[in-house]
């Protein structure tokens, strides 16, 4: 689904990256950098630009948001589960 901020991924962006969890097992930072990531400057740039249209945010590419859900930590995970 569409928000004021960004457009939703597509259908076949969905697959892919679920396919590639599978295939792999890499974990969700992994993946997320051989997506959507611009590859040059100029590309950079326009998300920048973009970014600032939207959000009014200048000299920014995006922002991060998250959720803080209390689980319990699988075994050997050192501190990849911890909040600091």
């Amino acid at each position: 689904m569409d928000t004021v901020m960004r457009k939703a991924i597509t259908a076949q962006e969905r697959l892919l990256i679920t396919l590639r969890y599978l295939a792999t097992g890499q974990t969700y930072s992994d993946i997320s950098i051989l997506f959507r990531l611009p590859t040059t400057s100029t590309e950079w740039l326009n998300v920048s630009k973009e970014f600032e249209e939207r959000s009014k945010f200048p000299h920014t590419i995006g922002a991060i948001d998250g959720k803080h859900i209390r689980i319990k930590a699988p075994s050997n995970s050192g501190t990849d589960f911890y909040n600091y």
